[in-house]
């Protein structure tokens, strides 16, 4: 049982969920029972904390770990506490099943990523690329020093791997193309017109 749940357990006071913790509505000696009554509730407790980063610190995150929680019969209270994401759970039995939830969606996948993906990997093309994954998914791509990181929650990590991957093949099929300057290409056309007179004379001669 959760500290929403003991409402059903405090007939004699009023019990709200506020931002600073609980909030108590009743006669003192109501209001003294209830302290006691969650007191005992809160011991039996347990929690574990996940490092907040970017991916669970949206709301949609939050509210999707709460719907996995809920499809498993697991009673959980997500809070944010100190860039952590605690997790609190009536037992050790739910606190075990809800890191076994974790495990099973939280995904983390890099791909490498080269020299000449680097200039694609600042342009507004890519960035809209993302934005459009991040807005579609629970999921948060990022660029670090050689790879790009993608976090994903749920079943969505296998479709949006293939979709980044194929756009820096993309690109980098793009990248192939050879800019010269004018020199540089007068430089080739002359050689290889060489190569075409030198190989002509050889034939005739």
């Amino acid at each position: 049982m959760l500290l929403p749940d003991l409402r059903l357990s405090l007939p004699s006071c009023s019990l709200n969920i506020v931002a600073e913790g609980i909030e108590l509505n009743g006669s003192d000696e109501a209001v003294r029972k209830a302290m006691l009554k969650i007191s005992e509730q809160v011991f039996r407790f347990k929690s574990c904390t996940i490092p907040l980063d970017r991916l669970l610190q949206s709301d949609k995150s939050q509210q999707q770990l709460q719907e996995l929680f809920s499809k498993a019969g697991i009673q959980v209270v997500l809070s944010v506490r100190d860039d952590q994401l605690l997790l609190t759970a009536a037992d050790d039995e739910q606190k075990s099943q809800a890191s076994r939830v974790l495990e099973r969606n939280l995904h983390r996948s890099e791909i490498p990523v080269d020299d000449f993906h680097q200039e694609f990997l600042q342009s507004d093309q890519w960035k809209q690329f993302i934005d459009d994954l991040e807005c579609n998914y629970t999921v948060t791509v990022e660029k670090g020093t050689s790879s790009v990181v993608i976090d994903a929650l749920g079943d969505c990590s296998r479709d949006v791997l293939k979709q980044v991957r194929d756009k820096l093949k993309d690109n980098a099929q793009q990248s192939d193309d050879i800019h010269l300057t004018e020199e540089e290409w007068q430089l080739l056309k002359t050689y290889h017109q060489t190569e075409v007179e030198d190989f002509g004379r050889r034939k005739t001669g």
